[in-house]
C-alpha cells in the first residue's frame, strides 16, 4: 500500500470522528450557555497537542479549538500550516526528512493563531563497540556502531569505517597489519559526519612451534620441491608474517633458498631446517638422479633466413624414453658463421649455410639441422643523408639493407666510397672524414644496391696560432726553423691552413715562407706568423761569433827612424774561419821605440825593438818591429870660431 492510499484512508477516518472529537472536548470545557443572547466570542486559539517529538517523515493529526474570554472552549474552523513539513487542511501532519524542529500554526480569521511544537527525534552522538581491543598481527575484530538521539534513546545508523593501521571492511570486521603497535578505527556517519573512534592494539604472539609441509619429499637431482613453514602460538594458531630462515644439513645433496624452495644437487639424503624466533622444524628431503639416456631436439630440421630465429627443444629422457625434468642442456653451433644458438636453445641466422646444432646433457647429444638463407637487398638507407662536417674532423653514418617490405637485413657486407676524397674519405666502416672544404657524394653499396648521403665540409675557423720555439738565437748567417700551429677555439691543432710569415727586422734576422729564420746581423727581430687573421710572434736573437784567436801580419818587421809599417790582423772563429767587422785595438810595448795607431800603422821612432800588439774581444796576437838608425852618408868637418878643434858636424843624407 503506497503512502499516498494510506494518508487518504487516515484523513477518511479522521473526517468521521471529527463530530465526536468536537464534542469530547466540548464536554472538558464549560459549555457554552444556551440562553446567551449573542454568540460567544473566541479569545484564543488552543491547537492539540501542543508539543510533540517525531521522527523525520513520520505523521501526526493536530486539532484546533476555540477558547472565549471566560475560558470556554467552542470548536473552529481554521487554517492550518507548518515552519517544515506538510499539513492538510484538516490538520494532518507528515514531517520532512530533515532533523529541523517545526512549528504547526492553527490561525482562525487570518489574525488569531495557536501554535504546537514538533521537536525532531536527531542522532547527536554515536558509539564504536567495543571502545578498545587486542589483536594479534593478522587477526580480525568485528566492530559495530550506534547512534544516539537527543530523546536519549539508540538506534542503528549506517556509517563507513576507516583505520590508522591495518584493514576495515564495509561491515567493521578489522583485519590487522603485520607491524605491532596502537592504532585507532573510526566509525563515520555516512549523513551528518559524526565519528568516534576506538583503540586497538596490535600485539605480535611469540612462536611457540614450527610446522614444515611436506615433512619429507623425494627429488630428483636438479629437481625442485617447494617446502612450507607454519609458525604457530601456544594454542597452535598460524602466525603470520613472521621471518623464517631456512638451512640445509648437506648442501651437497640438496640447497634451500630463503623461501623454502629445494633443489636437489647430489643423489643423497638431506635435512632442511626451518627457523622462526628460535623454534625449528626440520623436513627429510631424498634426492635421486636418474640418467639420461637420450636427448631428442625439436625440430630436428628448420630453415630460416639471416637475421630470423627460430626456437628449438631438447628433451632429456630416461632408458624407458621418458621426458626428464630440471636437467641441464648445453647448445652448440657447428657453424656459428651461420647459425648461432644461445643457452635456452634459441637459433639465430647469421650467414647463408646449413649449421648442425647440438644439445648435450649428462654425456648425450641430440642434434637438429638448420638451413640459413639470405634475403636479398632491395635498398640501402645511409643515414644521416646530409651531415655537416668540419675540415680534420669525421662524422660516422649508417648503411642499412633492407629487402623489399624495408625490413632491415642485418649480417651483410657492404663497401663504401666517396665521389671526392679530396673533400671527404670514408673507411670500410663508414667513418667519414673531412679532407677539404666543399661536397662530396658518399656511397653504401650492398649487393648491388646502393643509398647515398651528401656530406658538406666546411674549415674549423683558426682561434689562435702558436709558434714554437717562442724564442731563439743564432749567429750572422745561421739558421733556425720555426713552425707555426693553428688552433681551434678549443686549442685543437688545425692542419693545412695556409700560414704567412714576416719579419719585423729584416737586418737582423729573415725568415722565408716556411717559416725558416735566417741571421743577418747582430740585434733583435719579432718574427710573426698569421694565419686567417690570427698571429703569433717569436722573438730572434742574432749575435757575433766569438773571436777565439787573432793573427797578426807580418808577424816581424824592421823598419828605419821616421819610416811606417801597415800591420794587419785577422780575426778568426774557434774553426779557424775570418771574422769580419770586428774591431781590433793596438798597442806598443815601446812607444819611444815604435808607435802605432788605431790602424795599426806602425812608425819607428828610435833605434831598437817593440812588440806590437793586437786585441779583438779579449783575444790579442802580436808582431816584433825592428827599428834601426838611418846609414851615415858624408861626414862635414869644418872650423868654427869659438869651437874647439874636435867638435865637427855630422850632415846625414
Amino acid at each position: 500500500m503506497t503512502f499516498k492510499h494510506k494518508l487518504s484512508c487516515r484523513l477518511a477516518l479522521l473526517k468521521d470522528a471529527l463530530p465526536l472529537l468536537a464534542l469530547v472536548a466540548l464536554g472538558r470545557e464549560k459549555p457554552v450557555a444556551l440562553t446567551d443572547s449573542k454568540p460567544a466570542t473566541v479569545t484564543q486559539v488552543v491547537v492539540s497537542p501542543d508539543s510533540i517529538d517525531l521522527d523525520p517523515l513520520q505523521t501526526q493529526q493536530f486539532t484546533a479549538f476555540g477558547r472565549t474570554a471566560t475560558g470556554d472552549s467552542m470548536p473552529i474552523t481554521a487554517s492550518w500550516s507548518a515552519s517544515a513539513g506538510t499539513i492538510t487542511p484538516l490538520g494532518y501532519y507528515v514531517a520532512d526528512s530533515s532533523e529541523t524542529d517545526a512549528v504547526v500554526t492553527a490561525t482562525l480569521d487570518g489574525s488569531l493563531t495557536g501554535n504546537a511544537r514538533i521537536r525532531k527525534r536527531r542522532i547527536v552522538a554515536i558509539v564504536v563497540s567495543p571502545q578498545a581491543a587486542v589483536v594479534a598481527p593478522g587477526q580480525t575484530q568485528q566492530f559495530t556502531t550506534y547512534a544516539r538521539r537527543n530523546t536519549g534513546d539508540s538506534v542503528s545508523v549506517a556509517v563507513s569505517y576507516t583505520a590508522t593501521g591495518g584493514t576495515m571492511s564495509p561491515g567493521g570486521m578489522y583485519t590487522a597489519g603485520q607491524t605491532p603497535g596502537s592504532y585507532r578505527v573510526i566509525a563515520t556517519r555516512t549523513r551528518g559526519g559524526l565519528a568516534d573512534t576506538a583503540a586497538i592494539t596490535v600485539m605480535s604472539l611469540p612462536v611457540a612451534s614450527v610446522a614444515v609441509t611436506p615433512p619429507a619429499a623425494a627429488v630428483l637431482v636438479g629437481g625442485i620441491v617447494q617446502l612450507t613453514a607454519t609458525p604457530k602460538d601456544a594454542n597452535g594458531n598460524p602466525l603470520a608474517g613472521r621471518t623464517v630462515a631456512w638451512s640445509s644439513g648437506a648442501t651437497g645433496v640438496a640447497s634451500v633458498d630463503a623461501n623454502g624452495l629445494v633443489k636437489g644437487v647430489g643423489a643423497g639424503t638431506a635435512t632442511i631446517t626451518a627457523t622462526s624466533e628460535g623454534k625449528s622444524a626440520i623436513a627429510t628431503i631424498t634426492v635421486s638422479s636418474v640418467p639420461v639416456k637420450s636427448v631428442v631436439v625439436t625440430p630436428s630440421t628448420a630453415t630460416v633466413l639471416a637475421g630470423g630465429m627460430v626456437q628449438l627443444s631438447a628433451t632429456p629422457k630416461d632408458s624407458a624414453g621418458n621426458a626428464l625434468t630440471g636437467r641441464t642442456v648445453a647448445w652448440s653451433s657447428s657453424a656459428t658463421s651461420v647459425a648461432t644458438v644461445d643457452a635456452n636453445g634459441l637459433v639465430k641466422g647469421v650467414g647463408a649455410g646449413s649449421a648442425t646444432i647440438t644439445a648435450t646433457s649428462e654425456d648425450k647429444s641430440g642434434t637438429a639441422t638448420i638451413t640459413v638463407t639470405l634475403v636479398p637487398v632491395a635498398s640501402v638507407q645511409v643515414a644521416p643523408a646530409s651531415p655537416t662536417v668540419l675540415l680534420g674532423q669525421t662524422v660516422p653514418l649508417i648503411a642499412t639493407p633492407k629487402d623489399s617490405a624495408g625490413n632491415p637485413l642485418t649480417g651483410r657486407v657492404g663497401t663504401w666510397s666517396s665521389s671526392a676524397t679530396g673533400v671527404a674519405t670514408v673507411d670500410v666502416n663508414g667513418l667519414v672524414k673531412g679532407a677539404g672544404p666543399g661536397t662530396a657524394t658518399i656511397t653504401a653499396t650492398c649487393e648491388g644496391k646502393s643509398g647515398t648521403a651528401t656530406v658538406t665540409v666546411s674549415n674549423v675557423p683558426v682561434a689562435s696560432v702558436v709558434v714554437t720555439p717562442a724564442t731563439a738565437s743564432m749567429f750572422p748567417g745561421g739558421t733556425a726553423q720555426l713552425t707555426a700551429t693553428p688552433m681551434d677555439s678549443a686549442g685543437n691543432a688545425l692542419t693545412g691552413r695556409t700560414v704567412a710569415w714576416s719579419s719585423n727586422a729584416t737586418s737582423v734576422a729573415t725568415i722565408d715562407a716556411n717559416g725558416s729564420v735566417k741571421g743577418v746581423a747582430a740585434g733583435s727581430a719579432t718574427i710573426t706568423a698569421t694565419s686567417e687573421g690570427k698571429s703569433a710572434t717569436a722573438t730572434i736573437t742574432v749575435r757575433l761569433v766569438p773571436v777565439a784567436s787573432v793573427q797578426v801580419s807580418p808577424a816581424t818587421a824592421g823598419i828605419r827612424v821616421g819610416q811606417t809599417l801597415q800591420l794587419s790582423a785577422t780575426t778568426k772563429d774557434s774553426a779557424g774561419g775570418t771574422l769580419t767587422g770586428r774591431t781590433v785595438t793596438w798597442a806598443s810595448s815601446n812607444a819611444n821605440v815604435a808607435s802605432v795607431n788605431t790602424s795599426g800603422l806602425v812608425t819607428g821612432k828610435a833605434a831598437g825593438s817593440a812588440t806590437i800588439t793586437a786585441t779583438s774581444e779579449g783575444k790579442s796576437a802580436t808582431a816584433t818591429v825592428t827599428v834601426t838608425l838611418v846609414p851615415v852618408a858624408s861626414v862635414v868637418v869644418a872650423r868654427r870660431r869659438r869651437r874647439s878643434r874636435s867638435e865637427a858636424r855630422c850632415s846625414w843624407p
